[in-house]
């Protein structure tokens, strides 16, 4: 039991002490054109706010500038993953190490997040093929 205790402080220290800003970092030469990640593993139960908020409170507010979390219309429960495009490789690098293996804070899950390039790369891919999707509004008749 207090092993358990002392690897999640572990995994969850990195995300408490990630610096703001990711320039300057070393990145993986396989993920130098990575800008888009697939996050998965997430808790059904976030909301697209609760996302955003854990994300920004992790020092990546303002470094992504497109962020989809596909909602299942007859559950209203998110689907477990994510896509988050980044500004550029290093701060998709970052979110990866701070995010991998982690458990997300809200709803004591027993998920562990998983971070990896999604198949689409680039704002202007993902908004494309994502601006068709199905959203709600509000009108349960949309």
């Amino acid at each position: 039991p207090g092993g358990a205790t002392e690897d999640r402080s572990q995994r969850t220290r990195g995300w408490q002490d990630a610096s703001p800003g990711c320039a300057g970092r070393d990145i993986p030469a396989d993920w130098a054109e990575t800008t888009t990640v697939m996050m998965r593993n997430l808790p059904n139960r976030y909301t697209q706010h609760m996302l955003l908020e854990e994300i920004a409170n992790a020092g990546f507010a303002g470094q992504f500038d497109f962020f989809y979390l596909p909602i299942d219309p007859d559950t209203v429960a998110n689907k477990g993953y994510a896509f988050i495009n980044f500004v550029d490789s290093e701060c998709s690098w970052r979110f990866k190490v701070v995010f991998e293996g982690k458990q997300m804070a809200r709803f004591n899950s027993s998920k562990f997040v998983s971070v990896s390039p999604a198949a689409l790369q680039g704002l202007e891919a993902n908004h494309a093929h994502y601006s068709t999707a199905r959203c709600s509004r509000g009108d349960p008749a949309a």
